[in-house]
Parts: C-alpha cells; structure tokens; sequence
C-alpha cells in the first residue's frame, strides 16, 4: 500500500478551498496508474524515493538530478490528457544556490500549462533561504519534514506557500 499526501490549498480572496490528492513516489508505473485514479492530482517525491525507483538506495546529488529529469520528461504521457494543471513537487537538495539551481532545471523540463512544480524543502537555513528566488522564478515552495510547531512557524514566516506536518511528531511536540 502506497503513501498518499493530501496538500489542502485555499483560495482566500473566494473562501474556496480544496484538497488534492498527491501519490507519493517516483515510480513510473505506480505514477501512471495513480494519475488515472479520480482524485489524484499529481506526485510528490523525495531523494529516498526516486532512489528506491532507481534500484538504489541513495544517490549523488548529480544522478538524483538526472533521475528527476527523466522522471519530469515522462509526466506528459504518463498523465491522461486532461485541462486541468496537475501537481509535481520534488525536493531540493543542498544549499540555496543547489536548490536554486535545481529548480530552473527542473522548469526546464516542466510544461507549466500541464504542471505546476512545487519544490520540496527542509526546514534549515540554507532551504529557506531559497524561498523568495523560487516564488520569483514562478516555482512554489514547500517546507516538508516539520516536527514541531516552531519549524511550521519559521516555514511560513520565511515564505513558504505550505508546509508539511508530520502529524504524529508534531502532536508530540504540543
């Protein structure tokens, strides 16, 4: 059985909100089978999972970029065609100028009329740095790996479009 996210976003200015269903891998299969599910709009990864679909167990920063890249070059025909934008969110990895420099890659190989990239981010300095410079470049953030309600507090004061919560950390923490 396979993770699933739901990443609720929030139209304030219209009070409609929504939540989409996300799968959670890097598996080319498992991600064209889900994309055909109702519900689900889009994937999210990590470096654990591309690797895991790689046959490996971690990867250098050099062959989890590549992997990404041919994971974002398939999405288009894994993805029934549909109107509307789906969701792909891949994690950033290193400093800022890494993250920076690996989200214009990822854009590079992302129609951004099918889907709209999300960078994936842990909560240190170095992430968070790269926030503004992603929000600039069209590209939205997400602060994943939050255990305590201090990491989501500096997560949204830094700019982060969202975060994700380990709930049972978090309610730990409380």
């Amino acid at each position: 059985s396979r993770r699933r996210h739901t990443r609720f976003k929030c139209d304030w200015s219209s009070d409609v909100c929504s939540s989409d269903l996300l799968v959670d891998t890097a598996d080319l299969n498992e991600i064209a089978t889900a994309l055909r599910l109702p519900g689900v709009q889009g994937i999210t990864t990590n470096p654990t999972l591309v690797a895991r679909a790689c046959g490996a167990t971690a990867l250098a920063r050099g062959e989890y970029q590549s992997a990404v890249t041919r994971l974002l070059q398939h999405l288009d025909n894994l993805a029934p065609s549909r109107t509307i934008q789906r969701i792909v969110m891949v994690q950033g990895i290193g400093g800022t100028a890494d993250i920076l420099d690996f989200a214009r890659h990822c854009m590079s190989h992302v129609d951004p009329a099918r889907w709209q990239l999300w960078i994936k981010l842990l909560p240190t300095w170095g992430a968070l740095s790269a926030i503004d410079a992603l929000r600039e470049s069209g590209v939205r953030s997400i602060v994943t790996a939050v255990f305590s309600p201090a990491q989501a507090r500096v997560a949204m004061a830094a700019g982060a479009d969202g975060i994700a919560v380990y709930v049972g950390r978090l309610q730990a923490e409380i």
